[in-house]
């Protein structure tokens, strides 16, 4: 799986947590790719929004909210309206499917909402500091984690 990019935002669409492959490997990608990738990401709350507004669905998973010939993104939308992005490549050797991209935005909701709710210490829309959300965004974009501290 070749994620580029990830985002969890909360209600008012603040970033409580974003991460992208250049955070992790620098020279992946530089700054200015970087920085698109962090648009697209963006661009893409504008569809969460309008399919928001659509008929309640029960289903917390959006599915394929954007794509183009080098990504696709996909959505989570929780019912307290907290948003899950997740950006994947499309390149040739890369083959990523449905059924992945939302056990990867459920996995990731699951862990979000134990770190937020089970930390007295959290306050709602300030960013997640989380050891094992970290490590859980590292395995899910191929980042080799160390589990012996």
């Amino acid at each position: 799986m070749s994620v580029l990019a990830l985002a969890i935002l909360n209600s008012d669409n603040y970033p409580v947590l974003i991460r992208t492959r250049h955070d992790y490997d620098s020279s992946s990608m530089n700054e200015e790719e970087n920085m698109n990738l962090l648009y697209n990401l963006n661009a893409a709350l504008d569809i969460v929004e309008e399919r928001q507004n659509q008929a309640q669905n029960k289903d917390s998973y959006l599915g394929l909210l954007n794509q183009c010939e080098t990504y696709k993104i996909y959505g989570l939308l929780s019912a307290t309206k907290t948003k899950i992005l997740l950006m994947v490549s499309t390149s040739v050797g890369n083959m990523f499917r449905d059924t992945e991209a939302r056990n990867t935005l459920k996995q990731l909701h699951s862990l979000y909402t134990d770190v937020v709710t089970y930390n007295p210490f959290y306050q709602p829309g300030s960013e997640v500091k989380s050891d094992k959300l970290e490590d859980l965004v590292k395995t899910i974009f191929g980042i080799s984690v160390d589990y012996s501290r």
